[in-house]
């Protein structure tokens, strides 16, 4: 007859009764331990009591939080990767302007083109919903019989006014003359 230990995993795909207890697996441990290190504090704030819980349960979970900290200890005793001269040059490059921005530069000096760009086409949507929605042209356009009619009589009145400036007379002492 086989012993079975209370912390030791169960059948593949089955929580442990350890598990069951806290709802944290010990895959899910594991990604944890091995995206955030072994300092709980660096461990995501909704599944972290669940990961101490079964830390406190799970002598194998402890075992995964060691095997961490000894790789946290390493790693903290390697030294920060410096770039390379040639990467920071190209860093460098792709930040410098590039002649093209320095042309626009000259001929924009005031900043981002993009803002009186945008107030230019703000003003010409503007302009077209004020034409979409005035009133209709028709009634403002004048028909062209009636614009020959008014041209007529604006003609005759300023005939009539012409001769009574220049001649001193009316026109209708004008038509009486032979």
């Amino acid at each position: 007859m086989s012993e079975h230990r209370h912390d030791a995993p169960n059948v593949e795909g089955a929580p442990a009764a350890n598990e069951a207890d806290t709802g944290m697996t010990l895959a899910r441990l594991q990604t944890i331990l091995d995206a955030y290190g072994a300092d709980a504090s660096r461990w995501p704030a909704g599944e972290r009591d669940a990961a101490v819980a079964l830390l406190e349960i799970d002598a194998q979970a402890r075992a995964l939080r060691e095997e961490a900290a000894q790789l946290d200890i390493l790693l903290n005793t390697l030294p920060a990767p410096q770039a390379s001269p040639e990467l920071m040059a190209a860093i460098l490059a792709d930040a410098a302007p590039t002649p093209w921005r320095k042309r626009l530069a000259r001929l924009w000096p005031y900043g981002p083109i993009w803002r009186p760009a945008m107030t230019l086409a703000a003003s010409a949507a503007m302009g077209v919903m004020a034409g979409v929605w005035s009133p209709e042209i028709e009634a403002l356009w004048t028909p062209p019989a009636q614009v020959a009619e008014m041209a007529q009589a604006e003609q005759s009145v300023a005939e009539e006014g012409f001769a009574m400036l220049a001649f001193g007379l009316d026109n209708s002492a004008w038509e009486s003359r032979p």
